[in-house]
């Protein structure tokens, strides 16, 4: 082999190994930035009772949503969850409406940088699945269990992608578990409950009514020969809850329960 091929050959070889390093590793996958927890306890999106979606803190990861809607002339609130896992957000039943949900969607954007992973609806009703054909249309998985499904189916409105079949069951998400429980008949056929067991939540959604409340509210689905059973079987099992969220109003300890339990007898 002479000078020339000599030096070529080495050249080759050079470029060969200079390569190599850049083909053993894969194309590097973008970092999904980390959410952010604002210091603020209480956010607003929206300019008109039709948009406007309310974010109340419980913990740095757990808020209620607070949209409204109109029923016999009055403004009623209805209560929803947003919880932050150490990666995502869950929604636990959505807004009245479309417009609605679009607003929180992007109040969860510019708050916590966050973009919403999955939902969970607890019964079939516009008050907590208005904004579900939205969601299906931007391939966001909606989950519940298989009685909600099937109401859902019944009453005509969008069916959930994902049922859990059985009166209970659990959604790992990221690092948060989620657990799905129906305890029997109650404001409506199929409300079931969610609970957090990492922050101590339960969210009671119809099932519960809030402090203040002198009636048992407009009940026209309403099991009341099993709502008693309902109640009782929710505080035996989450008789450690810390904070219990009902559909409207205020939140507070397990004596909501209690609460609910006296509104029954009356």
């Amino acid at each position: 082999m002479n000078i020339k091929t000599r030096f070529l050959a080495l050249c080759l070889i050079g470029l060969v190994l200079f390569m190599l390093p850049a083909c053993s590793h894969s194309t590097p996958q973008p970092t999904q930035e980390p959410l952010t927890r604002p210091d603020e306890s209480f956010l607003q999106f929206g300019e008109t009772n039709e948009t406007i979606v309310e974010l109340t803190k419980i913990n740095s990861s757990v808020w209620v949503h607070t949209s409204y809607y109109e029923e016999n002339g009055a403004l009623l609130p209805t209560n929803g969850l947003v919880v932050l896992t150490n990666k995502s957000v869950v929604l636990i039943d959505t807004p009245h409406t479309e417009a609605q949900l679009v607003s929180l969607t992007k109040l969860i954007k510019q708050a916590f940088n966050g973009t919403i992973k999955t939902v969970i609806v607890t019964h079939a009703h516009e008050k907590c699945m208005g904004g579900v054909a939205y969601l299906k249309k931007n391939e966001i998985p909606v989950s519940s269990l298989e009685v909600v499904a099937a109401a859902a189916q019944a009453k005509g409105l969008p069916v959930p992608d994902q049922m859990i079949e059985g009166e209970s069951g659990e959604m790992e998400i990221d690092n948060t578990v989620f657990e799905l429980f129906y305890p029997g008949g109650s404001a409506t056929p199929d409300n079931t409950v969610v609970w957090i067991d990492k922050h101590n939540v339960l969210y009671g959604g119809c099932l519960i009514r809030q402090y203040g409340a002198d009636s048992l509210g407009d009940t026209p689905e309403a099991d009341l020969g099993q709502w008693k059973t309902a109640l009782e079987n929710i505080r035996d099992k989450y008789a450690e809850a810390d904070i219990v969220v009902p559909s409207q109003g205020q939140w507070g300890d397990t004596s909501l329960i209690d609460y609910t339990l006296e509104l029954l007898e009356e």
